[in-house]
């Protein structure tokens, strides 16, 4: 490829992440001004000096929602256990519910987002559920999962996320990246995925045999561990697929 042509393609994938990760940001403040008025009555709340830990008696959820800037830890667990850690200052801001089969977690409030300097508070959340089958993170929030086994996990991302995946196994992941996030399931075994990357993000993950599809438009990485029956990515920019040993 000319130089120029490079120059051009970068550009090209620099302002379509830019615009990615607006439109993730954007979605996290509708998606909290619309529906934020909605939160469940925590069933027992602790306050430690400026700091409130509320548990919340929520179940029957195999899905999770987070819109926002937390840290989540997800466990599989028998039975269901919800409990959010945020500062004093932001009681009654934070959003804690259940919406069909989702725990939906956010801030009843739009907050702030600065790309310098410091932003807004990170929440947390200890999350214990028996099944996951659907994850959908928008704006800069890191996630750990741990223990979940399946037929198919589909996670949606947009912005700027962190997840790391570990002693898992499904046997199809769908997994969609709008912006800059880095997504490590090195620790997840998945049969087939499909990965469809916009952006500029790093995946990682650990296959057993099957089909690697999928799309990838910027300048993303798609990392992988273990076999593969067939590779099929389709990619528009500089971006790359790889086995690694």
């Amino acid at each position: 490829m000319k130089n120029s042509q490079i120059v051009v393609v970068s550009v090209v994938g620099f302002l379509t992440l830019i615009m990615i990760v607006m439109a993730g940001l954007g979605r996290v403040a509708l998606s909290q001004s619309v529906s934020g008025i909605t939160r469940a009555e925590a069933s027992s709340t602790v306050v430690v000096g400026e700091q409130i830990t509320e548990t919340f008696d929520l179940k029957d959820f195999q899905g999770v929602d987070v819109e926002g800037v937390w840290r989540v830890s997800l466990t599989q667990g028998d039975e269901w256990q919800v409990k959010v850690s945020h500062p004093a200052s932001l009681e009654g801001d934070v959003k804690v519910r259940v919406q069909g089969d989702r725990l939906i977690l956010g801030r009843t409030s739009s907050g702030r987002w600065r790309w310098w300097g410091r932003n807004e508070t990170r929440l947390s959340a200890d999350i214990v559920m028996p099944e996951l089958s659907e994850l959908d993170l928008s704006g800069a929030s890191t996630l750990e999962l741990s223990g979940f086994e399946g037929e198919r996990l589909e996670v949606d991302i947009a912005g700027a996320v962190r997840i790391e995946g570990r002693d898992g196994r499904y046997d199809v992941l769908e997994l969609s990246v709008a912006g800059a996030s880095e997504i490590d399931l090195r620790g997840i075994v998945v049969t087939d995925a499909r990965v469809d990357l916009a952006g500029a993000s790093d995946v990682t993950l650990s296959m057993n045999g099957g089909v690697l599809s999928g799309s990838m438009a910027g300048a993303g990485v798609i990392d992988y561990y273990g076999t593969v029956a067939e590779q099929r990515v389709s990619i528009a920019g500089v971006g790359h697929v790889r086995r690694v040993d």
